[in-house]
């Protein structure tokens, strides 16, 4: 099973048990550089609160980092388990410990009664010597206690299988799952109930027990054998033949068997086909928490209807749950987000929808979604958390680490916030300046770009003149603007990819941006056409003649400024151009001092002996990086020689680094 990409700036993967050692020492090599791995390793221990107050406080805080940094760096169903531990050593001891256990003991593929359930997870638990936990009658709070509970809790939820995993999925401790399987069995062993839809009798003698053997053909995948006994009984195409409530169309879903599922699709009618099971899941539902697009397309072909029917207590449909429930549902979720009308994903639907999406990194699909429903951006989903609050503990999408691009600004910029009117205000009238005036009539003018929208069939050279020539009867345009203006406007392209990418920081980034895509999209369409014309002067039976009246290519008016000069030009231009002063000495220096340099791909690293390439910064850009790493998340307010030893340990480098790291320190009001 693959892994999910790590929203984490500690791990390139989250932790999935099967990937346990890259794992560790991706973080541990991230606490370490954190100056936080004596929090887990125990080398300090936690001071007494009276004996020295500052000193608890100051441990308190590096532990809850530490415990922070391992609880974001799981999948959410391993961080489910140790959320009830408070101390990091403690959680880092646990997942080393589940790590370490034969996921072959507990994860069994098919799926089993109760009775033969807890008979082996029973046997499980006493081998690792954790049967105790789920006999217990209290619940201490030892940390061998919380470790324990841990791994048995996690160990009952992989095993239960998805028709079950609905009961305990938000059970803390192993004991209540464990009683909650045994009390869900006691209520099944009695008289069963049939649905009066399917035409059985309502007797004791009427249970499960005469569908056994077709649902083991349907597992098995014996069609004609299943088919006869459909034939002889045809209340059970639609009749619950499982104790979890289960139909056969259910059973054939979860066993993999995509061809029964269409012979089934083909048969039953309509109506049946919205049945659920136990656990609150529609047939399509089931499809999206297996992953299976074919089942999808068979069932919708029949049942449209069932991409709006909810799933599960939370009432969620079918492409929320492939997002939420589905730790590899990307594809499936795009091909039944393709398929469900957008009316259906408003609300907590829709609220889901874009935080399980921006969890799975598929950002392409929230942000389709929020340019319908804007108000999307500050709704609150399933479990209370709305897209501004992820985004807000979200560090993948951009380079620093922290700072918010234009995804980010973009949601904010969809706030809408109506002021409040106290009834006690008073109004009181202010005489504006002649400047304030101009530079608010200057804003209006400036806001008027925002409703140039690139059309549906329009290239991006047309549009970029399009917005140029608007962009020039503004006198005095702020920057930031025409950047938010253009990237608004751009439709939903490869190059609104290549825009969040990159995140330009002015216009004239955006537009060299531009022209550099618009060339390299003139070079693949030159060299198709020459394919074509190849072609078509090799076929002797077609002969084509035209005149062009008009220019094949339009003209792009671009206005382009400069940049600026620093401490990184001079040697760029040598490596690059081999570009020197008159003056020789300069000269000379130049030469000896861009030794110490290289260029990667238009970038300029520093390289030395003992250290790898260090990316060389201008000084706004370092400015920031230093403040962040002082002061951030995960920063510490450290000294000067510690603040620039994390500087190269990051992997970055300038000139005046020591003298700007002290002078910053002096300046620090918390320092």
């Amino acid at each position: 099973m693959e892994s999910r990409t790590a929203s984490s700036a500690a791990v390139s993967e989250v932790l999935n048990v099967n990937n346990y050692l890259v794992w560790k020492v991706q973080v541990r090599t991230y606490l370490i550089a954190q100056d936080l791995w004596d929090i887990v390793k125990a080398t300090d221990e936690c001071p007494k609160q009276e004996d020295d107050e500052a000193a608890f406080k100051a441990w308190t805080k590096k532990n809850a980092l530490a415990l922070h940094v391992i609880q974001i760096s799981c999948e959410p169903r391993v961080c489910f388990v140790i959320r009830r531990i408070s101390s990091a050593k403690i959680a880092w001891d646990t997942l080393k410990a589940i790590c370490k256990i034969d996921k072959r003991d507990y994860d069994v593929p098919k799926e089993e009664s109760y009775v033969a359930w807890s008979d082996r997870m029973k046997t499980i638990l006493m081998r690792h010597d954790l049967w105790n936990i789920v006999e217990t009658t209290t619940e201490p709070t030892t940390p061998a206690w919380s470790k324990k509970n841990a791994m048995a809790l996690y160990m009952i939820r992989e095993s239960c299988g998805l028709s079950r995993f609905s009961l305990i999925e938000k059970i803390k401790d192993a004991k209540s799952a464990w009683d909650a399987f045994a009390k869900m069995s006691e209520s099944d062993t009695g008289p069963v109930i049939a649905d009066p839809d399917s035409g059985m009798k309502n007797n004791e003698n009427s249970g499960f027990s005469q569908y056994l053997s077709f649902e083991k053909h349907i597992r098995e995948g014996n069609w004609d054998v299943a088919n006869g006994f459909i034939n002889s009984h045809p209340e059970a195409m639609s009749a619950r033949i499982t104790i979890k409530g289960s139909a056969a169309l259910h059973v054939a879903i979860f066993a993999g068997r995509t061809s029964i599922v269409e012979e089934l699709v083909n048969i039953m009618l309509e109506e049946n086909l919205k049945i659920k099971d136990t656990g609150d899941y529609t047939v399509l539902g089931c499809c999206a928490l297996v992953g299976n697009i074919q089942m999808a397309k068979c069932i919708i072909g029949k049942c449209r209807s069932l991409l709006s029917i909810g799933n599960r207590s939370e009432d969620l449909i079918p492409v929320v749950v492939a997002l939420t429930y589905n730790s590899n549902g990307i594809e499936i979720a795009r091909y039944l987000y393709s398929e469900t009308p957008i009316e259906h994903l408003k609300g907590i639907n829709g609220a889901t929808f874009i935080t399980r999406a921006i969890f799975s990194k598929a950002l392409d699909m929230a942000m389709d979604l929020l340019q319908h429903y804007p108000k999307l951006a500050i709704a609150r989903d399933c479990h209370g958390q709305s897209p501004v609050e992820i985004l807000a503990g979200m560090s993948f999408a951009y380079r620093s680490e922290s700072r918010f691009i234009f995804w980010q600004r973009w949601i904010y910029d969809s706030i809408c916030i109506s002021p409040a009117h106290a009834t006690s205000q008073i109004p009181i009238s202010l005489q504006k300046s002649e400047t304030e005036k101009s530079g608010q009539a200057g804003n209006i003018r400036s806001a008027s770009l925002l409703n140039i929208k690139q059309w549906d069939d329009e290239s991006l050279r047309s549009y970029v003149t399009r917005f140029n020539k608007e962009a020039l009867l503004i006198d005095e345009a702020l920057d930031k603007v025409l950047v938010t203006a253009f990237t608004n406007g751009l439709r939903f392209r490869k190059f609104l990819f290549s825009v969040y990418k990159n995140d330009s920081k002015s216009m004239d980034d955006m537009l060299y941006q531009a022209t550099t895509y618009m060339n390299a999209e003139d070079v693949v369409i030159a060299k198709g056409d020459e394919l074509k014309k190849r072609e078509k002067r090799d076929d002797p039976y077609l002969v084509l003649s035209f005149t062009q009246q008009i220019p094949a290519i339009e003209e792009l008016e671009i206005l382009m400024i400069p940049k600026g000069v620093d401490w990184t030009t001079p040697i760029i231009s040598y490596l690059k151009d081999g570009t020197l002063t008159k003056d020789h000495d300069k000269s000379r220096r130049s030469k000896v001092r861009a030794s110490r340099f290289v260029l990667i791909m238009d970038v300029l690293y520093k390289r030395g002996f003992s250290y790898p390439y260090l990316r060389c910064l201008i000084l706004d850009k370092a400015d920031f990086i230093m403040r962040e790493i002082h002061k951030g998340v995960c920063g510490n307010h450290s000294g000067v020689r510690s603040l620039v030893h994390k500087l190269i340990r990051a992997g970055h480098s300038w000139p005046t680094m020591q003298k700007d790291a002290q002078s910053y320190l002096k300046a620090c009001d918390k320092c």
